[in-house]
């Protein structure tokens, strides 16, 4: 999957932590973030709304030139690891298309 470079929000990272969340508000919704790394073991987590986990989807993790690096199917919570150098990469929350796969999310990663 690709999108454009305008597509993405960019996301403070503050030393090696990131933290953003968002509503997944319709089937065909799509969330993304670009941040910038030196390089580092990863670890993204997301998590749904816990009164109503109806979010069913993919965390996608890609680099600047859009090769896909990982993919984590979304659930109560999701956890994606990654081996990255330095540079910039993109994250993507999306449903998995399905009627009723909505909602809000958490996204907490770390090095």
């Amino acid at each position: 999957m690709s999108f454009p470079p305008e597509y993405f929000l960019s996301i403070k990272c503050h030393s090696t932590v990131i933290h953003a969340a968002g509503v997944i508000e319709s089937p065909s919704d799509a969330d993304s973030f670009s941040f910038v790394t030196d390089g580092g073991n990863w670890n993204f987590i997301v998590r749904t709304a816990s009164a109503t986990p109806n979010l069913s989807g993919y965390l996608i993790l890609t680099s600047s030139a859009g090769s896909t690096i990982a993919i984590s199917l979304l659930g109560s919570a999701s956890v994606l690891h990654a081996d990255l150098t330095a540079g910039m990469y993109h994250l993507t929350i999306l449903s998995d298309g399905q009627y009723g796969s909505v909602g809000q999310y958490a996204l907490d990663a770390s090095t």
